[in-house]
């Protein structure tokens, strides 16, 4: 049996975290999740080794601005102090799954949902041969991916959620986030294991514009895989890792039997030129 998830919009019983926003609009606004001013932002990014990422790239001193927009949107953005050029802009809000699992039983998880997250080095304009450009990315990232997750993974234990949660809209993404997050649909948890080792021998740059090139073919169909994007979960609360670890998830991801799949090289080749042009147009 698949797991449904259904997203609700009703947090009027939540009592803890930043779901209070709700009964005190206009209020906190300077402050993240309600739990985190700048100073705390601060903090965390030391925790985190975010800050020392940005010192060493040379971005130092920064400027950190937290707000929540009109939308009820939490926003995090780190600037170049001298220029006020972004150097991270994460936008956050709060999601609840109303999930039946294979026990017919109906679970409850409430997640902080990364509904934006990109990065950027101001100073190269230029994509270089070994990190070169995927699709959906104008500019060159800072490579702090690593330290975001584990700022995310405080907060969200902070404000008591179960998990953060990312709807990846590009496979390399998904690929990236895999040693982290894990998906809430055990279909979609198999196929990107599968295409994780099926292509293991590609760079996760051939591997990106094959995805949106339709260049990786499905041999089980033999048709072009089309990645779909799906809820993908960074687990925090103890029931929510007890979630995925269970035995009746596992052994649902181990039942689907996507693929094999294979890189075609000779379309990807004759694909990416006109895919770059398409893909520029976004950010990563």
């Amino acid at each position: 049996m698949r797991i449904k998830p259904l997203i609700s919009e009703d947090f009027s019983e939540l009592d803890y975290g930043f779901s209070r926003s709700k009964q005190n609009r206009g209020r906190n606004d300077g402050i993240f999740l309600n739990v985190f001013d700048t100073g705390g932002i601060r903090l965390l990014m030391k925790k985190c080794g975010l800050h020392s990422h940005l010192k060493r790239k040379g971005f130092y001193p920064y400027t950190v601005i937290v707000f929540r927009d009109e939308n009820d949107i939490h926003n995090l953005r780190i600037l170049e102090s001298e220029r006020n050029v972004p150097l991270v802009d994460l936008r956050v809000t709060e999601k609840r799954f109303v999930t039946r699992t294979f026990d017919s039983q109906i679970h409850n998880f409430d997640m902080v949902a990364v509904e934006w997250l990109s990065t950027r080095n101001p100073r190269i304009f230029n994509f270089l041969p070994d990190r070169p450009q995927l699709p959906g990315q104008t500019h060159p990232s800072l490579g702090c991916l690593d330290h975001l997750l584990r700022m995310m993974y405080h907060c969200s234990r902070k404000v008591r959620k179960d998990a953060f949660m990312d709807v990846p809209d590009h496979l390399h993404l998904a690929l990236m986030y895999s040693s982290y997050f894990k998906f809430l649909d055990p279909v979609a948890e198999a196929i990107i294991r599968s295409i994780s080792r099926n292509l293991k021998n590609n760079t996760l740059s051939d591997i990106a514009w094959a995805s949106v090139t339709e260049s990786i073919i499905d041999f089980s169909t033999g048709k072009p895989f089309v990645y779909k994007p799906s809820e993908q979960l960074y687990p925090v609360s103890r029931r929510m890792k007890r979630y995925f670890a269970d035995k009746e998830y596992c052994e649902a991801v181990k039942a689907e039997n996507p693929g094999p799949y294979k890189l075609d090289r000779d379309l990807l080749l004759k694909n990416k030129k006109l895919a770059l042009e398409k893909h520029s147009i976004g950010e990563l």
